[in-house]
């Protein structure tokens, strides 16, 4: 499954949850009026009306692997522990909802969603997966191969100066902004820039 705007959250243990859009052909559990389930499942377009031809998208109990990006290596698996079709789509999400998906509030949700999908799939239906975090593979690479580089810091969100001037220094991060405030300088770096960082960091003690 791709994470490609909240895979530090995932990473971190933050988000569990992930709403994506439901797909003509999804259905839950075999059934278009059911709103919790074991499984998504869909049908190919091929004409083919029998049981053999659904297919399982996401199945609750498996494990799946995390990608940043389409066709990018898997940083880790998780375990999808519960599955919920929203008819109404996002624009009634809470913000207890809203911090399971990662984010701070409802509002901050919202806006990224609509970055992402546009303002018109506000009430396009959703699958609500719940999944929990089972393995985190970079933060046992960058643990077991780099652990100078981390030491003393959280591998995905760190929480010191440290790490972020020592990736500076190395030439792994290249701030856009000037000053030497801590919280300025990262800021400015995105999510995808953290962890391309961190993942050429690591690369680093194999070349």
């Amino acid at each position: 499954m791709i994470f490609q705007h909240t895979l530090e959250a995932v990473l971190a243990g933050r988000k569990t949850q992930t709403r994506r859009v439901m797909k003509w052909n999804e259905v839950l559990n075999g059934d278009p009026a059911n709103t919790e389930g074991n499984a998504v499942t869909y049908h190919a377009d091929d004409g083919n009306p029998y049981p053999s031809a659904w297919r399982v998208k996401w199945q609750v109990g498996k494990t799946y692997a995390v990608q940043p990006a389409r066709g990018k290596a898997s940083v880790a698996r998780i375990q999808i522990t519960r599955i919920d079709a929203e008819w109404q789509g996002v624009a009634g999400i809470s913000d207890g909802q809203a911090k399971a998906e990662g984010f701070a509030n409802r509002a901050e949700f919202l806006q990224a969603w609509e970055a992402i999908h546009g303002a018109n799939m506000l009430t396009a239906p959703v699958w609500v997966l719940t999944f929990k975090l089972t393995q985190n593979i970079l933060l046992e690479q960058v643990q077991k191969d780099y652990p100078e580089l981390l030491e003393g810091y959280s591998p995905i969100v760190p929480t010191s100066a440290g790490v972020l001037w020592d990736l500076v220094d190395m030439g792994f991060l290249t701030p856009q902004v000037e000053g030497e405030n801590w919280d300025t300088v990262w800021n400015s770096f995105t999510p995808t820039d953290k962890w391309n960082a961190l993942v050429s960091a690591w690369k680093a003690t194999k070349s």
